[in-house]
C-alpha cells in the first residue's frame, strides 16, 4: 500500500513482533492527534452542517442523546477538537452502558446467530464462469 513507517522509532531496526509494532503505531497516533487535532472553525462548520442539520427535526432530548452517542467512539482529543456548542460530549454512564450492551448484543448475534446464507440465496458478486470473449471473470452485479 506504500504507507511509510519511517516516523516510528523501530522502523530502521525492525519490530520484535506484531504487538511491538501495534504499540508503536498506537503511541504515534496518539501523539499525532495531540499535535494536529485542534479546535478550528472548520470543525465547528462540519458539526453544524452535517450533524446538526441531520438531527434538527428531532426532539431536543433525542438530539442530545444522539450527539453523545456520536461522541462515545471518539477519543478525548478528537472530541475536544470538535468543540462546537453544543459539543460532542462523552456519554454518561447510562448511555455508555446502553451503547456497550447494544454493541455486544450485535456482535453476539452476528457471530453465533447469523448463519451463512445457503448457496441458493448467496450474493454472487463475481460470475462463476469465465467470459468466453475476454477470458476474464465479470462482475455480476450491475448496481449496489
Amino acid at each position: 500500500m506504500g504507507i511509510p513507517f519511517d516516523l516510528l522509532p523501530s522502523c530502521g531496526d525492525g519490530w520484535k513482533d506484531g504487538l511491538h509494532f501495534a504499540t508503536e503505531l498506537r503511541d504515534w497516533t496518539v501523539r499525532y492527534e495531540e499535535e494536529v487535532c485542534k479546535p478550528v472553525a472548520t470543525n465547528d462548520q462540519y458539526l453544524r452542517v452535517y450533524v446538526d442539520s441531520a438531527l434538527s427535526s428531532l426532539p431536543s432530548f433525542l438530539r442530545t442523546a444522539l450527539r453523545n452517542s456520536l461522541g462515545a467512539d471518539l477519543g478525548g482529543i478528537v472530541r475536544l477538537s470538535l468543540n462546537a456548542p453544543p459539543s460532542l460530549e462523552s456519554p454518561g454512564l447510562p448511555l455508555s452502558t446502553f451503547l456497550a450492551l447494544v454493541r455486544n448484543l450485535r456482535k453476539l448475534g452476528l457471530r453465533h446467530l447469523a448463519l451463512p446464507r445457503p448457496d441458493s440465496s448467496a450474493v454472487k458478486i463475481v460470475d462463476e464462469a469465465l467470459n468466453p470473449e475476454t477470458k476474464l471473470y465479470n462482475f455480476g452485479r450491475k448496481s449496489l
